[in-house]
């Protein structure tokens, strides 16, 4: 809880987006980082997780090169 004053109608806008004490999701997510932090951490996550953020990506990097390669090495149609 912020402790601001938030109308009604604005209430979810402001957790999902404006709230700095609101859950969000970590911006790595998408490559595999599960954490849940609140907004006003996620710098502090964030240079916190560098190197699990990087191990994320380079294991993402590596399974769309395989797929890549997979795809080019398929004869045509």
């Amino acid at each position: 809880n912020c402790n601001q004053f938030i109308k009604r109608k604005e209430y979810l806008n402001h957790l999902k987006s404006l709230c700095v004490e609101g859950l969000i999701s970590c911006p790595y997510f998408e490559y595999g980082c599960q954490d849940k932090i609140k907004s006003k951490h996620l710098n502090q996550h964030c240079n916190e997780k560098i190197s699990h953020h990087l191990m994320l990506l380079q294991i993402f990097m590596n399974d769309k090169i395989k797929t890549i390669e997979k795809e080019n090495s398929l004869p045509l149609p």
